[in-house]
């Protein structure tokens, strides 16, 4: 994790939502050998979405970068806590140590799916 978390909507959450704020980070991948395409890609595969983005000091081209931006406003607007933050999180991890293996990647999708069905985008 790159940054401290941006001044937005979050700086207002009670300090529970720590989490949620750790969350909304940019992520170095440089250590996991993994580029920021390649985990844009197999998170969307993934059914989760992030954008790849240059970190500090970048060596890797734009369009491809070494890192990814998570953010929370989807997850929050929807009613997730710290609890939801960290089974996002372990789908994240997931996704990425999958990300060459197509049949893992549709199976994290479907478990995705399934549990974002509990936290509806509107209840109305």
């Amino acid at each position: 994790i790159v940054n401290a978390f941006s001044k937005t909507h979050l700086d207002n959450l009670h300090a529970s939502y720590q989490i949620i704020r750790e969350l909304s980070r940019l992520v170095d991948l440089t250590n996991k050998d993994v580029t920021g395409k390649d985990a844009e890609h197999a998170l969307d595969a993934a059914g989760i979405t992030v954008n790849k983005n240059t970190i500090p000091f970048e060596t890797r081209s734009p369009f491809v970068t070494s890192g990814v931006r998570l953010g929370t406003a989807a997850l929050t607007t929807r009613g997730m806590k710290e609890d939801e933050m960290r089974q996002v999180a372990a789908f994240i991890v997931e996704a990425i140590e999958k990300r060459n293996e197509p049949a893992s990647l549709a199976a994290i999708r479907s478990r995705v799916e399934e549990f974002a069905r509990a936290y509806p985008l509107f209840t109305w």
